[in-house]
């Protein structure tokens, strides 16, 4: 995505924010697209820092070269890079001690000497010695291959990287969608939790969700990294047919309203939607099938009706041949709030075990003093509820499954 000296937009008066985005027919505008990817696509072999020269008179003869940096940038984010895999920090200490050692002795008061005796002493020439020294740097690197992209859809994803840019400072986001397509709606619920952003999920009618996610500016800390999952997310709403989003933007210190809907034109560049599950969630899978264990996870799992109308999604839901079903809710250290919230949920129905829903909370959230207390005091949390590091393990999952039989 876009960092912050590559956004343009606008503030109005009243605090309205207008981020600028480019029209993807322009024809201008693809064929400063095209050039750039026909650079990085011919660049195999060449360095980040060789590539650099070569764009640069491309960047800067377009008449915004904010813009056309913009471009670069996201072009270079789908760039793959080939890392050294020689020993160059053990290399470079033994040519600084080579150099100190000749650097006292007499006879070297030329440079060109110097470097052939400097090489000749780690068993090198000196322009490979050179070239070799500090290949490792990131702008020495040579390029493997590009992702491929069209111009038009560079673009579009251009337009998507400047909300996600917004979004990573922001308070507050509301977000309205009205998707008759129930498959697609389930899905974008789930992307929630494999960003992990706990939401107020509402249904407000029969297509209808009203989603609030408390923001990263609103948290003292992880706020960076909450910002940027929550900027990942934003792709996956550009895929639905209706929707509306409202965020309170944190710029120049005072916050600003960002409002968008489907009609802006925005187009996912994810893709896939239906059935995407992420790495972390897709290994937890795999190991818990392999456990020996009547407990086997729901490939669909449904989303929960806590009552009034909330709706949460589970990260994962088990099912037991007697027992029947319990769902996982994860908790991680930027959801203190989220977990208060739900753990009053649990408690009111614990006699009665209407929510079957077993809670992990991350272990970095559980040292908060506030949080420590409240999951001391859960009569829930003591007997359905596990701790973790970042993503529970198989084996802790099941001890809080067996604490439901």
């Amino acid at each position: 995505m876009l960092t912050k000296d590559l956004l343009k937009y606008s503030v109005t008066r009243q605090r309205r924010i207008f981020p600028r985005f480019l029209d993807t027919h322009n024809k201008q505008l693809l064929a400063v697209a095209q050039e750039l990817i026909d650079i990085y696509t011919t660049g195999n072999g060449l360095s980040m820092e060789e590539l650099g020269e070569m764009t640069h008179p491309v960047v800067t003869a377009y008449r915004s070269p904010v813009v056309a940096k913009g471009l670069n940038k996201l072009l270079l984010n789908r760039c793959r890079f080939k890392e050294s895999e020689e020993a160059l920090p053990d290399l470079r200490m033994r040519v600084f001690s080579i150099t100190n050692t000749l650097l006292k002795e007499p006879g070297f008061d030329q440079l060109s000497v110097f470097r052939d005796e400097l090489a000749k002493r780690c068993d090198s020439d000196a322009e490979t010695l050179s070239q070799q020294l500090y290949s490792d740097l990131p702008i020495r690197q040579p390029l493997i291959s590009l992702k491929p992209i069209e111009a038009e859809m560079l673009l579009h994803r251009y337009n998507t990287a400047q909300v996600q840019g917004l979004l990573i400072r922001a308070a507050s986001m509301d977000l309205e969608i009205d998707e008759p397509d129930v498959g697609l709606r389930r899905e974008i619920l789930r992307f929630l939790r494999f960003f992990r952003l706990l939401a107020t999920i509402r249904k407000t009618g029969t297509s209808r969700v009203s989603i609030t996610i408390d923001g990263p500016m609103s948290l003292l800390q992880n706020s960076q990294k909450y910002g940027f999952q929550m900027a990942c997310f934003f792709p996956a709403v550009c895929a639905l047919s209706n929707w509306q989003l409202t965020a309170s933007i944190k710029i120049s210190q005072r916050p600003a309203r960002l409002e968008l809907d489907h009609t802006t034109g925005l187009k996912t560049h994810f893709t896939r939607i239906s059935g995407y599950r992420p790495d972390s969630f897709s290994h937890f899978a795999d190991n818990f099938e392999q456990l020996d264990s009547p407990w086997r996870i729901r490939k669909n799992p449904p989303l929960l009706d806590l009552g009034q109308q909330e709706i949460i999604v589970p990260d994962f839901t088990f099912k037991h041949p007697d027992q029947g079903v319990v769902h996982l809710e994860m908790f991680h250290r930027w959801h203190a709030a989220a977990l208060n919230r739900r753990l009053k949920t649990v408690s009111q129905n614990r006699k009665k075990k209407q929510i079957p829903l077993l809670i992990g909370v991350d272990r970095f959230l559980s040292k908060d003093k506030a949080t420590k207390s409240v999951l001391d005091g859960s009569p829930w949390f003591q007997e359905h509820g596990v701790l973790f590091n970042d993503f529970p393990t198989v084996k802790s999952i099941l001890k809080g499954l067996k604490s439901f039989l």
